[in-house]
């Protein structure tokens, strides 16, 4: 398959046994139509390090959430107050991910709920882009 074909192939690695390290999801609310800027700066500073994931949201609180793993407290600290540093950054909080409990076949079931006609498939639902 294609890299711009609908399913992509993803592997999950259980970080907290293997590598010692923890995850926590950063949520932050950026004003004045800054976020592209505060998130650009928090890849610069931490792709390679720490950042699993990263997307702007819409909602009537938070423009964005970062998914990182890191060792201690000290480094979340130091990351979170990196973060809050920034111009244009108005909260920041975070959350420790504990445990995954499931992965659905959420996403398996909407690709087979999907429409031949001729050879070019239709999905009826629009899978969001940050299950990829």
């Amino acid at each position: 398959m294609q890299s711009s074909s609908v399913l992509q192939k993803r592997y999950h690695i259980d970080i907290s046994s293997y590598l010692a390290l923890k995850r926590a999801d950063i949520i932050i609310s950026v004003d004045k139509g800054k976020t592209e800027q505060v998130i650009e700066r928090i890849l610069k500073d931490y792709r390679q390090t720490n950042i699993l994931s990263i997307s702007t949201r819409l909602n009537h609180m938070h423009n964005a959430v970062v998914g990182i793993v890191y060792k201690d407290s000290d480094e979340l600290f130091k990351i979170v107050e990196n973060i809050r540093s920034q111009p244009n950054v108005t909260l920041v909080e975070w959350s420790e991910s504990i445990q995954d409990l499931e992965y659905t076949d959420a996403i398996e079931n909407l690709v087979r709920k999907t429409t031949h006609i001729g050879k070019t498939r239709f999905l009826f639902y629009r899978i969001p882009a940050f299950f990829f």
